[in-house]
């Protein structure tokens, strides 16, 4: 009886496992690059006059006025796609999820690179602040005490 291919498990000599797992390793490689700039950006932002954030978990933890929050939560977020990632680096579906994972943090770097072209004519005219969505802008600024 022939053997199904979707069920059976890789043959570890096939040496294009050899290959897919260099390229996760360096999607997860790029992923992890990748995510420290957003963490070096986000900060800035936040920390000095604030920012847009779209993403609801991260507001919330933006919320809690704590850095050292937010770069943990990071580091454990991205700690634990890349290990995931890594452990799955020898199959198709560790190959797609690094691909994306990268594919999103690229759209990201872009939309940062969209941000900073815009920041300064939105910090410079108020009235745009009318268009966000309600709660969308956080900030860890300092009052100076």
């Amino acid at each position: 009886m022939p053997r199904v291919r979707a069920l059976s498990r890789p043959d570890p000599a096939d040496p294009r496992l050899d290959a897919r797992a260099r390229r996760v390793v360096l999607l997860v490689a790029g992923i992890v690059l990748m995510s420290i700039a957003d963490l070096v950006l986000t900060l800035t932002y936040l920390t000095s006059v604030g920012l847009i954030e779209a993403n609801p978990l991260a507001r919330a933890i933006m919320r809690l006025g704590s850095p050292e929050l937010l770069t943990l939560w990071k580091i454990l977020s991205v700690g634990l796609a890349a290990s995931i990632l890594v452990a799955l680096r020898r199959t198709r579906s560790g190959e797609f999820g690094a691909w994306v994972c990268a594919a999103v943090l690229v759209w990201l770097s872009g939309q940062w690179v969209l941000y900073n072209e815009q920041a300064e004519i939105f910090l410079r005219d108020p009235a745009t602040h009318r268009e966000l969505a309600p709660g969308s802008w956080v900030a860890m600024v300092s009052d100076g005490a």
